[in-house]
């Protein structure tokens, strides 16, 4: 064991967990609710040693390095059991075994060039490691990136891959914040997955959970302080602003400054802010955004949130670069399937909902909510279209189906393209989930490998919804603790192959990566038209660029164009026809002239896309 001479002459990256220095393995832990503590090595050797007590609840200890794995665990005073390190590296053997010292400085990466990911002009792409491939493997993902890179991608988002409890889950539920999922496989693999993100000018940010604590957590034991007097419908909060919340902010921090450091992630997605409480002086989302900026400096990190409530202050408060746009999507919800109840019963799916999306970002920015009854939302003035975050399937929105139904195989394929050429083409940031580039046929069930009624709990959330509130659809809702539930999520790769959504989908991204106008995010202006519920057209105008879409979720439509200027070539030019929903190529049955002397006919169930020459 390394003496008190040597332990001070150490220098650390982090002020908890395990350290590999020099010839040394550094060990530091918080753990307040205790006394004392003792440090049991498990492998290469077994060791017992009584930790040195620090100020402020802290332990240390250091022993010397070995070649081969080792593993250990902690006996705080006051519980007797051995427990994992909170700030473990990986858990090779689950979140219940012991702890491996991990040296993060021998994985060789051949990213240097990689400089990080600007806000603008990304493609986001969610991304769940376990359901992706048939392995559900780090590795098995990696062989994919390519493809997936091939069709346009620039960022993927990866669902939560810190430790859980249990065999398959979503990750929302973690409870060792510092150790990937060790089905996935080792942290080198989740490495090697990251270094070929980024060859392939793709960047990676993590969804993180900092909002409760999982199921089973053991972090209590180590310190009741880490644990707030708040709680939510998740679990209990973590403490940010009562006693000892310094030190429980200092392991969030260090979390997020991990991940960019040790494993070259680009950024964040942080889940649920809503549910993170803090009535601190500087809220503790603003320092942790702040802080990791400081610790990559060289740096550019996208780091994004969820927030239900939709409040602008994430961007204009806290730093973030973008946020979630919940309303985009359920406008379309409605818009595309007709159906409104629950939390859609806010919504009209009318064009113009629709256009005030595309044109200001939220469409709630303080009105009444009938379904919440309260004001909600926030002013979106003078912030940048693509600042918002809209897509038209994510986890939570396909699995609120009960039935983890994609939006595909609830409406017409001509009314899906039509939404994916709006989702692609708009002013924002557009995320898309997995296999929704290929229209696959997979579910996306809310799955979770835990002892507890978890099926009770999931059906409470979604007793809003009427039909599934009868005993009859409840009785065959698949159970998320089934491991068939999760294997049923897996998704079928083969379905890109000859795929004519899937051909689709890459024209749109080319397009949106490449036309003048629609690269130039936050750079043109827009004028919309509605010309009834279900058809809208919007003109991007840039410099001497025009840009009509046209979009017509409803029945074929002849109208005239005189009463409104819209229609009128941009600048005395005429409009050409680059893209239209309808190709036999993308599945559809082609269109007919849309012009003529008396006016305008529009087509069923059709997007197009026309440019000024």
């Amino acid at each position: 064991m390394a003496n008190e001479q040597n332990r001070s002459s150490m220098t650390r990256n982090y002020p908890i967990g395990a350290e590999i220095i020099d010839d040394f393995v550094d060990f530091r832990v918080w753990a307040s609710s205790n006394t004392n503590m003792e440090l049991i090595i498990e492998q290469p050797f077994s060791q017992k040693i009584k930790m040195t007590v620090e100020e402020d609840g802290y332990f240390s200890a250091s022993v010397k390095k070995k070649s081969e794995p080792m593993l250990y665990r902690f006996l705080p005073e006051n519980y007797k059991s051995l427990l994992p390190d909170p700030v473990s590296r990986f858990q090779p053997q689950g979140p219940k075994g012991a702890s491996q010292v991990i040296d993060a400085s021998l994985f060789e990466w051949s990213d240097q060039d990689w400089k990080g990911l600007i806000a603008k002009n990304q493609i986001i792409y969610e991304m769940h490691i376990g359901v992706y491939t048939p392995e559900g493997t780090w590795l098995a993902a990696a062989e994919q990136l390519e493809q997936i890179a091939d069709a346009g991608i620039t960022i993927l988002e990866l669902m939560p891959v810190c430790e859980f409890i249990g065999n398959f889950g979503w990750g929302y539920d973690g409870i060792c914040l510092f150790s990937p999922y060790h089905i996935y496989g080792t942290p080198d693999d989740f490495r090697t997955f990251v270094n070929k993100a980024h060859k392939l000018k793709m960047g990676i940010i993590l969804d993180v959970v900092y909002n409760h604590i999982g199921p089973e957590s053991f972090i209590e034991y180590f310190s009741k302080e880490y644990l707030s007097s708040h709680s939510g419908e998740w679990g209990n909060h973590y403490n940010f602003d009562e006693s000892g919340s310094k030190h429980v902010r200092e392991f969030f921090i260090t979390n997020a400054c991990y991940w960019v450091d040790e494993f070259h992630i680009d950024g964040f997605r942080l889940d649920a802010t809503q549910e993170i409480i803090d009535k601190s002086q500087v809220h503790i989302i603003k320092e942790i955004v702040s802080k990791v900026r400081q610790a990559s400096p060289e740096k550019s990190l996208f780091i994004t949130g969820e927030n239900e409530p939709q409040q602008r202050m994430l961007i204009d408060d806290y730093g973030l670069d973008a946020i979630w746009n919940d309303d985009f999507h359920h406008t379309m919800h409605v818009a595309l399937t007709g159906k409104n109840d629950a939390y859609y019963s806010d919504y009209t799916g009318a064009a113009q909902e629709i256009t005030s999306a595309v044109k200001y970002g939220f469409i709630y920015q303080g009105q009444f909510s009938r379904w919440q009854k309260k004001r909600r939302g926030s002013s979106t003035e003078a912030i940048a279209l693509s600042k918002f975050i809209c897509y038209t399937e994510n986890h939570d929105q396909i699995a609120n189906t009960a039935f983890g139904t994609r939006m595909h195989q609830l409406i017409s394929p001509s009314k899906c393209r039509c939404a994916a050429a709006l989702l692609l083409l708009g002013s924002w940031t557009p995320l898309i989930f997995q296999g929704q580039e290929f229209n696959c046929s997979s579910p996306f069930l809310y799955f979770a490998d835990v002892t507890f009624p978890i099926d009770k709990y999931r059906w409470e959330f979604l007793k809003q919804f009427p039909v599934i509130k009868t005993e009859k659809i409840a009785s065959i809702m698949p159970h998320p603790a089934e491991s068939d539930t999760f294997l049923k999520c897996k998704l079928k790769l083969n379905e890109r192959h000859n795929n004519n959504f899937y051909t689709m989908f890459k024209e749109l991204v080319k397009l949106r990566k490449n036309d003048p106008v629609f690269s130039s995010l936050d750079l043109y202006h827009i004028e919309s038209a509605i010309l009834n519920d279900n058809t809208f057209i919007l003109r991007f105008l840039k410099e001497n660029e025009g840009r009509l879409l046209i979009f017509n979720f409803g029945k074929s439509l002849f109208c005239s164009p005189v009463a409104n200027q819209i229609f009128a070539p941009y600048r005395n030019k005429k409009w050409e026809i680059v893209f239209n929903s309808e190709e036999p190529a993308y599945g559809g049955y082609g269109i007919a002239e849309i012009e003529f002397i008396e006016g305008w006919r529009l087509p069923a169930e059709c997007a197009i896309v026309l440019k000024s020459v």
